[in-house]
């Protein structure tokens, strides 16, 4: 995952910037930063662009400060540079007129002032080009990871290495999650490694966040109430990087409480269930299974029957998430038994309700 406008605002000190336009471009990707400091006819008349490529540009405008005419022709210059923002230092511009308002609204192009509360723009660019270079290295980072969970060691092999050092005896795997399943953020994530300096890996992972560590973790004070963890069973000798990675996701789907770590060792056959889910011959079975069960009993009976494996074999919440007489699933229930062969529902959890927990 890239970083955008608002990504980037998240990383610096955003005090200071005041957004006048383009509040649906705020996704722009930012992949560089320039700063305009000369006339708007060097751009004009240039052959190539003059700036990258989904860059924020940053400018005091000090070149047309008697000629504010300029300020339309110089954004649509940029925006033929395919820039994603520009922030101007409030000094000679104090009112963006309302044609250039309308026109970055128009082209979902943010349009920022800075105040006197901003800092320096040589310091600024150096934030932004920091943050930047962060954000590529933890994308480099969460990809080369995926591949190395895929088995290629190979065009990976200085990360691998450095995991090898890392996985060792007593080395434990985390998978942590937001309450909400949102992407951790470049700000969260260096907040994240700033407070668990325990972790001896930690990279971003989908919309998770994923550590390797030979110690005990727990969540961040700030952190704590918004997230959900789950934690592998100690590394041992025959163990990888990827079983260690798929202990934590077992887990962490297991746990359903906000601001606890869940562990794998705790999952009990959970843990087999699981590790079937992952196993696509298996799941694939079971959805044919499925599927004949839709086919002869249809779809409201068979709806029934899932809700119904879902509560636990009790029947009065069965009938209240349906919102159905209790005695319609008993009846639609014995109809599934009868023609199974089972003799109560008892048995037809015993057979089935194992194949439901691996379908969800």
């Amino acid at each position: 995952m890239g970083l955008t406008v608002t990504g980037l605002l998240d990383t610096i000190d955003p005090k200071g910037f005041v957004l006048c336009a383009g509040f649906n471009g705020l996704k722009n990707p930012i992949m560089d930063v320039g700063i305009l400091d000369h006339e708007f006819d060097l751009m004009k008349n240039k052959e190539q662009p003059y700036f990258e490529p989904c860059s924020i540009v940053v400018s005091s405008l000090l070149f047309m400060k008697d000629n504010p005419e300029q300020l339309l022709p110089t954004i649509q210059q940029l925006l033929q540079d395919k820039v994603s923002s520009l922030a101007i230092q409030n000094v000679y511009f104090k009112d963006i007129p309302l044609a250039v308002l309308n026109y970055c609204n128009e082209k979902n192009f943010p349009l920022f002032l800075l105040t006197e509360e901003a800092d320096y723009l040589e310091n600024l660019i150096f934030k932004i080009k920091n943050s930047i270079h962060q954000a590529d290295y933890l994308n480099y980072l969460e990809h080369s990871f995926q591949q190395l969970l895929n088995g290629d060691e190979h065009n990976f092999a200085s990360l691998y290495q450095q995991l090898s050092l890392v996985l060792k005896p007593q080395s434990r795997a985390y998978l942590i999650e937001k309450q909400d399943q949102a992407v951790f953020s470049l700000r969260e994530y260096d907040q994240f490694k700033r407070d668990i300096p325990q972790a001896a890996f930690l990279t971003r992972w989908k919309n998770k966040l994923f550590v390797l560590t030979t110690l005990e973790l727990t969540f961040p004070p700030g952190f704590k109430s918004n997230l959900i963890g789950g934690c592998s069973s100690n590394q041992e000798q025959n163990k990888d990087l990827a079983q260690l990675f798929e202990e934590s996701l077992l887990a962490l789907e297991a746990n359903n409480q906000f601001g606890k770590i869940f562990h794998y060792d705790d999952l009990g056959i959970l843990a087999l269930i699981g590790k079937m889910k992952l196993n696509t011959g298996i799941t694939k079975l079971v959805d044919k299974l499925m599927a004949e069960l839709q086919a002869d009993f249809g779809i409201e009976v068979f709806q029934t029957v899932l809700i119904f494996f879902a509560a636990n074999g009790d029947i009065q919440k069965t009938a209240d998430t349906l919102f159905i007489h209790p005695n319609t699933v008993r009846y639609r229930i014995k109809t599934v038994c009868n023609k199974l062969g089972f003799q109560s529902e008892f048995e037809l959890i015993a057979n089935y309700g194992l194949l439901f927990k691996i379908r969800k």
